[in-house]
């Protein structure tokens, strides 16, 4: 299943980015992912980690690949939608 924009609108930038750089792939190897996405190593290393341990990408260590949880990023989304809506009616 592909993301769409809303889908994404409540992540961070680089977050959306590098989850529109997967959209055509269903796996891709960290190195290019780095190479696509012109970051430092350092700045794709902390976002990749960042978004791993939020489930939104899963490693697969034994290929050396990532992988979009699509279901982690939507769960996310409407768990914004839903603390917003709660918030404005208190």
């Amino acid at each position: 299943m592909r993301l769409t924009f809303q889908q994404m609108q409540h992540l961070p930038r680089e977050q959306r980015e590098v989850l529109l750089a997967m959209r055509d792939r269903d796996e891709i190897t960290p190195g290019w992912f780095h190479a696509r996405l012109g970051w430092t190593r350092q700045s794709f290393l902390t976002v990749v980690a960042h978004m791993t341990t939020l489930g939104y990408l899963e490693r697969d260590a034994l290929n050396d690949t990532l992988r979009v949880n699509t279901r982690a990023v939507i769960s996310a989304r409407y768990d914004v939608t839903l603390t917003r809506q709660q918030g404005a009616l208190s």
